[in-house]
């Protein structure tokens, strides 16, 4: 069984047991509320994202790039960690060796920049039997944050009455 063939089948039993858990509450389980779920990528295939190519091919900003550019899906771990060997593997033709080697793509640098991240509120987790972990695109994310605000453009000036005048000798 093949990588990919097993995480289709991993992916089928966990939206399966989600259904028969929302059955046994009583509740419909509909299409709307239907995970996305990340497929592996392709060796050779490059994450895409605007800020890779401004802060350049380094671990964190690939992590960060992949949840950025894939926002509301959910990855693993795993997922995270094959996307990043994919993005490695496609840089072989365009990158030298030495800038190819800042990509870290192991199990423990991977995790640290997945963690920092929830650490951060920017990508969420759920403890789940493999964790999944998600982004709220940016834009939607300041919409929740900012309260709303009214800015008046009227300028106020003092009155004539309230300004105190100091002599001189």
């Amino acid at each position: 069984m093949s990588s990919s063939e097993a995480y289709e089948v991993q992916a089928f039993i966990q939206e399966f047991e989600e259904t028969v858990s929302l059955l046994c509450k009583g509740i419909s389980p509909s299409p709307l509320y239907k995970q996305q779920f990340f497929q592996p990528p392709v060796d050779g295939e490059r994450i895409e994202h605007e800020h890779i190519e401004l802060l350049g091919h380094t671990t964190n900003v690939l992590v960060f790039s992949l949840f950025d550019s894939n926002s509301g899906k959910e990855f693993t771990r795993e997922d995270v960690r094959l996307a990043i060997d994919s993005h490695k593997k496609s840089l072989k033709n365009y990158l030298t060796p030495r800038d190819i080697s800042r990509i870290q793509s192991g199990k423990s640098a991977v995790d640290y920049w997945i963690d920092r991240l929830v650490e951060n509120d920017e990508v969420h987790k759920q403890n789940s039997n493999p964790v999944l972990f998600w982004r709220i695109s940016s834009k939607n994310k300041d919409k929740l944050k900012q309260p709303i605000q009214v800015v008046s453009r009227e300028r106020i000036f003092p009155s004539p009455t309230s300004l105190t005048f100091m002599e001189w000798d």
